[in-house]
């Protein structure tokens, strides 16, 4: 046990990079509490103390049953801290990974008290910043009855704009739920509104939006991504397609002007979907039961069991696979001043060509590989694990695209459950891959000359990571049409073999290398309307990937 000026640490509950949080016995009032500590080094800045007393008072004046409350605030011993309410039932983030999905009806009764949590703050000049499941806590007796807490990182919604990185470079937010502006510092309430619809989004499907983990492969979807599709991932979801896509949209004056906007939303979707059960199909997750608006309270009558937590914890769990997007939101004006190194993350080349048996079909609308449908969720662990594959998403394809470093070009084909690729540097690295399709993921292997490369992309979302000598870098694709695709020629010159890979870029940049023996050089420009380049003076022909050629050997 720690003494703490008047309060007795009992037990650790939480640490992140703005503190610690105990569970603790406050010895003036002799009750339980939540105590926070913030790092040491945040009270050496008296800006930063400022701040934090002037909004951790306007959090104390909140009266919404939803937020948790605070009891007191200050510094003992030159350290500051927060003497919250202690909360012993857990938090969303332990049920959804316990439960899976939730129903419809269990998870926008959720969403309507952070709503209204979330709109007392707004109303009161507050933004929480930090919206995600494992800050939204469930009362141990109360069932399904929820608080939204951590207010430590909370910004007042004068500042329009600020730093959203430390000192140390951390971000303060978590990035599986950061709205795109707030990578550019501007926050607003619209920003808690996009996070909140993230966690909507989590609760109803059981997945994160967005795969991946890191800076640059989040930043991207968040800024590129369009919002997914519930409906694709789980049964009976549709009628909240609508409502994602609005709370998601990459531009903040296009989401709901406030929480209780898009609870009000969710519920007259589900209502309306639960009015006419005729054109529902059976639910998805058998261990959740749509209940009617009219028997709301009969919903809420399963008390799970959690553990308390009252500070934002880095998010390292489970991987997630998120769905097929709706249609791109128009161009963003935020976009078109991104810093240097965003941009460098998302102008990613992105191209495809569907699989064609001839090169005559690559001029045909059958260009657009066919999506095959989701396989339903027939249970919660269905949905988060791949005991039981569903498939590959897309049946035949090719995904090209680059690293976020742009170092190292990358070509995927997949075809009747087989991948297979092409990865190179444009002069001495180069490596021919071949995988496996794993449920929703592509898994490949392969060698350059020195090192083994492994990739491995989610379908769904197109991103993924590639590993050669050791470092893993993100990557990101998309699909398109076009002369975009891996092309591959295979000669002898004077008894020495000579391969060429070429991979196109939509844009019609050519990245490829040369073989000739064991040496290796940039390759020449290919033609790919003609299938031809000139190397060495001989006019040579160019094989495209498809599904009868041996191009990846």
């Amino acid at each position: 046990m720690i003494e703490f000026g008047p309060y007795q640490l009992e037990e650790l509950l939480g640490r992140g990079g703005m503190g610690e949080v105990f569970r603790a016995h406050d010895t003036r009032h002799d009750r339980t509490v939540a105590v926070k500590r913030l790092a040491p080094h945040l009270a050496d800045a008296p800006e930063f103390q400022q701040r934090f007393r002037r909004e951790a008072h306007l959090v104390a004046q909140l009266r919404n049953p939803h937020v948790v409350t605070i009891h007191s605030y200050g510094d003992i011993d030159d350290q500051l801290y927060i003497d919250m309410q202690f909360v012993d039932g857990g938090d969303l983030l332990g049920l959804i990974e316990r439960a899976g999905p939730l129903s419809p009806e269990r998870a926008v009764g959720i969403l309507e008290q952070v709503a209204s949590a979330l709109d007392e703050a707004h109303d009161s000049g507050l933004v929480h910043r930090d919206v995600k499941p494992s800050n939204v806590l469930l009362d141990g007796k109360l069932a399904d009855f929820c608080y939204l807490a951590d207010w430590g990182i909370t910004r007042a919604t004068t500042t329009h704009r600020s730093n959203s990185l430390t000192r140390t470079g951390a971000l303060l937010g978590s990035l599986t739920y950061m709205a795109p502006e707030q990578f550019d510092g501007a926050v607003t309430t619209r920003s808690d509104i996009y996070a909140l619809t993230c966690v909507f989004f989590e609760m109803i499907t059981g997945r994160r939006p967005y795969a991946g983990d890191g800076l640059p492969v989040l930043m991207h979807a968040h800024m590129k991504i369009p919002p997914p599709r519930p409906s694709e991932v789980v049964a009976d979801t549709a009628m909240f397609d609508e409502i994602i896509a609005t709370g998601m949209a990459k531009e903040a004056e296009a989401r709901y002007a406030t929480a209780g906007e898009l609870a009000r939303a969710a519920r007259t979707a589900l209502d309306a979907a639960t009015e006419q059960p005729e054109t529902v199909a059976p639910t998805a997750n058998s261990a959740e039961t749509t209940t009617p608006a009219a028997n709301r309270a009969a919903a809420t009558t399963q008390a799970p069991a959690f553990a308390a937590d009252g500070l934002a914890l880095t998010d390292t769990r489970r991987p997630i696979d998120p769905t097929s997007p709706p249609p791109a939101d128009r161009p963003s004006t935020r976009e078109r001043r991104l810093l240097p190194a965003t941009v460098a993350l998302v102008v990613i080349a992105v191209l495809v060509a569907v699989w064609g048996l001839t090169r005559t079909a690559e001029t045909t609308p059958a260009a657009q590989a066919p999506m095959a449908p989701p396989a339903a969720t027939t249970s919660a662990a269905a949905s988060l694990t791949a005991a039981a594959p569903v498939g590959p998403v897309l049946t035949e394809a090719v995904f090209t695209g680059r690293t976020s470093d742009n170092d190292l070009t990358l070509a995927v084909g997949v075809k009747d459950g087989r991948a297979a690729g092409y990865l190179c540097d444009g002069d001495q690295v180069e490596a021919w891959l071949e995988g496996t399709i794993e449920g929703d993921q592509l898994v490949l292997t392969g060698r350059t000359v020195e090192n083994a490369v492994a990739a491995t992309i989610d379908q769904r979302s197109l991103l993924g990571t590639v590993t050669a000598g050791g470092i893993e870098r993100p990557f990101a694709a998309n699909i398109a049409t076009g002369a975009a695709g891996l092309y591959e020629s295979r000669r002898a010159v004077e008894g020495i073999a000579t391969r060429i890979g070429w991979i196109v870029l939509v844009d019609g940049t050519q990245v490829g290398i040369a073989r000739r023996g064991e040496v290796r050089s940039a390759a020449p420009r290919l033609n790919p309307e003609s299938l031809s380049a000139i190397d060495g003076g001989e006019t040579i022909t160019a094989e495209r990937l498809s599904g009868d050629s041996n191009v990846l050997g």
